[in-house]
């Protein structure tokens, strides 16, 4: 399957760090019981690579088709020298190239963030942006 390349009909979800540390970013793809996050031909969509080494400018990243995603971090792996306890790291939702959403998450070695759920605003999409519903437990819209 090729991989879906970023425009009107993609969603795309960016994990940005700056550590030397493991994370991973995890996707559950809208009709698909699988969550991705190493393993990119189980889905819809694509994940770019897992980056198991960190560093300035670290990311991952996937692309799949517009619907409602469940998004997870989880820090595998500490690099450091000597490790360095919590680090942050930021959850971008791109629709067409447009930032819909984003999220500022701090995580410690071995943490999973709580889950974050994206979803489009209303069928079609029509140029309404989608709703980022922040963390399940509560949330907040916190578009730009």
């Amino acid at each position: 399957m090729p991989h879906p390349q970023q425009g009107q009909g993609n969603m795309t979800i960016r994990l940005l760090w700056n550590e030397q540390v493991d994370l991973d970013l995890r996707v559950k793809e809208p009709n698909n019981p699988n969550t991705i996050y190493y393993d990119n031909r189980v889905g819809a969509g694509r994940l770019s690579h897992d980056n198991t080494q960190g560093g300035a400018g670290a990311f991952e990243e996937y692309t799949g088709p517009v619907g409602t995603y469940t998004v997870q971090v989880h820090f595998f792996g500490d690099h450091r020298q000597g490790g360095g306890g919590a680090v942050e790291c930021m959850v971008i939702a791109q629709r067409g190239g447009q930032i819909v959403g984003q999220q500022r998450i701090r995580l410690s070695p071995g943490q999973t963030s709580p889950p974050m759920v994206f979803s489009e605003a209303t069928p079609g999409f029509s140029g309404t942006p989608l709703n980022f519903l922040g963390p399940t437990q509560g949330g907040t819209d916190i578009r730009n």
